[in-house]
């Protein structure tokens, strides 16, 4: 059954007023008006329960996401904190040879004269070879390449020139460590060209005892060959390149 109320003063009770302009509270809690939910303490709410204007979400407090629910556009990644990553190219070195030379007689002889710095370096700790032998300058993983431009003359005739690259690990004994050769008895109307490149890997695990040198033959008894060299180039050089770790 429904209460009609026409007069003025209503329903009045402890702390509210029920009359014809409506429902007030007149102490305690307040008004009816004022009174508004939250749900900051609600938890286990379902989803599709959830209405009118979400906050942003966001996930910088998120850890342990599987990668594969990561989509959208992702930030550029920068390795500016990262430790622990090799730098890459730590050492680097080339020497030339200065002048040109011949294998004057000799069947094999050690490269020693005539060594300067070339154009290129990395790393501190080098040294110009003493009596043709290389140190290198830390311990590590090394690539020593060594390249030639030979020729022959006019009506010489040479079955094998070349060279070998040795390596020593006791500063005392030397063993091959990379070897090429190059023939050029094929025309002797004219002077003949032709070059020659070996590379070796040495492991340097004490840089007093681990060097290495160049040493060139030729076949003996036949004509001279010449070994092209220049102060302003590589024609007749080494490098020595640290590529890691030993």
């Amino acid at each position: 059954m429904a209460i009609t109320i026409s007069g003025t003063n209503g329903i009045v009770g402890a702390g509210f007023t029920v009359d014809n302009s409506g429902v007030s509270v007149t102490a305690g809690v307040g008004t009816f008006s004022s009174v508004q939910g939250s749900g900051a303490n609600l938890t286990a709410l379902p989803a599709a329960n959830l209405t009118g204007s979400l906050p942003a979400i966001s996930a910088a407090n998120c850890t342990n996401i599987p990668a594969a629910n990561i989509t959208g556009t992702l930030p550029a990644i920068s390795g500016a904190n990262l430790t622990g990553i090799a730098a890459g190219i730590t050492h680097a070195r080339s020497y030339r040879i200065t002048a040109t030379f011949a294998t004057a007689g000799d069947s094999s002889a050690d490269l020693t004269a005539n060594w300067a710095y070339s154009d290129l370096e990395v790393g501190s700790g080098w040294s110009l070879p003493s009596s043709g032998i290389f140190t290198f300058p830390t311990t590590g993983m090394y690539e020593v390449s060594f390249q030639t431009l030979m020729y022959a003359s006019n009506g010489v005739n040479a079955p094998y020139v070349g060279f070998e690259i040795l390596k020593t690990t006791n500063n005392s004994s030397y063993s091959t460590a990379a070897v090429t050769y190059q023939s050029c008895s094929d025309d002797l109307a004219s002077t003949r060209w032709f070059g020659a490149t070996a590379t070796a890997l040495i492991d340097c695990t004490d840089t007093s005892n681990v060097k290495v040198k160049v040493i060139y033959y030729r076949h003996a008894g036949y004509g001279n060959v010449s070994y092209y060299s220049s102060n302003s180039n590589d024609a007749t050089g080494l490098v020595i390149k640290r590529i890691g770790d030993t």
